[in-house]
């Protein structure tokens, strides 16, 4: 099992620690994950920033075995295997790649750009 991100040991000034290819989707995190999170406000954004190695790092794939626990928790509050086929990962991508050419594209372009 591969792990890829995980939040024990964490402090407001670093939220999380991912584990495994980071170039790609930490930055996502930086941006958007606080300290004090929903554990489920994690595990979405999480997947989103997966989304982008998988599509850009041929070493990078699924399946990925999500668990989520309270610090101190002695029990899984959330225990998955995701793969390809899982619909809300499909979602998720397919939603985030629609997301990101909407906010390209209402950028605007300015007049020295020719």
């Amino acid at each position: 099992m591969r792990r890829v991100f995980r939040t024990d040991g964490s402090t407001p000034d670093t939220p999380f620690r991912k584990i495994g290819e980071i170039k790609y989707g930490k930055p996502i995190l930086d941006r958007v994950l606080q300290y004090d999170a929903d554990p489920r406000v994690g595990v979405k954004l999480l997947l989103v920033s997966m989304d982008s190695p998988r599509r850009l790092k041929l070493t990078v794939g699924m399946p990925t075995d999500l668990m989520v626990y309270r610090r101190d928790g002695m029990k899984a509050e959330i225990r998955r295997r995701i793969t390809e086929a899982d619909p809300y990962f499909q979602m998720i991508s397919e939603g985030w790649l629609d997301a990101l050419r909407e906010a390209y594209c209402a950028v605007p372009r300015r007049d020295w750009m020719g």
